[in-house]
């Protein structure tokens, strides 16, 4: 049967099990209000939950109703046995690859439909820095495009906000 309690339930050694049915932890209102499990020791807090229906009220940061995954402190997630993601104020280290599939990808800015990679930088000597520090090959970079019209640009270096072209190769192979 139900146990059904008015305020908060304390044990030093609880558990909720269920081998029927599909949810073993329900927590409905009838307000709009944030809902959340909170996990804590002397060290950090973990939080999972729901925002409320103002944004940033429980999360900041956070909108309406958005699914949340929070530590009180810069934290390691564990994924599969092996620490794949570390994130801290406004940083992401991922441990591996990271495969983006069927999406646009926005560094620095928001993205462009019409690029598959759109990288924005603001006060920083380089976009992007590309170093080979292979020992087995010293290739640079790789650019291939499916060549639809001889004519469309393959690639292209500019200057000046785009406003100067000062290097370009089109598909059929003049530079």
């Amino acid at each position: 049967g139900a146990i059904y309690a008015g305020g908060a339930v304390t044990s030093d050694a609880a558990f909720i099990s269920s081998t029927t049915g599909t949810s073993i932890l329900t927590a409905t209102a009838a307000t709009t209000s944030a809902k959340t499990i909170r996990l804590s020791s002397p060290g950090a807090a973990a939080y999972w939950g729901i925002e409320s229906s103002v944004s940033g009220s429980f999360f900041t940061g956070s909108t309406a109703y958005d699914t949340v995954l929070y530590t009180s402190t810069a934290q390691n997630f564990i994924l599969s046995g092996v620490s794949q993601l570390r994130l801290t104020s406004g940083l992401a280290t991922l441990s591996g690859d990271l495969t983006v599939s069927g999406a646009n990808v926005a560094i620095g800015t928001t993205v462009n439909a019409n690029r598959a990679l759109n990288i924005s930088t603001t006060g920083n000597d380089f976009s992007i820095n590309l170093i080979n520090a292979s020992a087995v090959s010293s290739n640079g970079v790789y650019v291939q495009t499916k060549g639809v019209s001889a004519t469309d640009i393959a690639f292209q270096l500019s200057s000046n906000d785009g406003a100067n072209s000062l290097f370009k190769v089109v598909n059929s192979g003049i530079v």
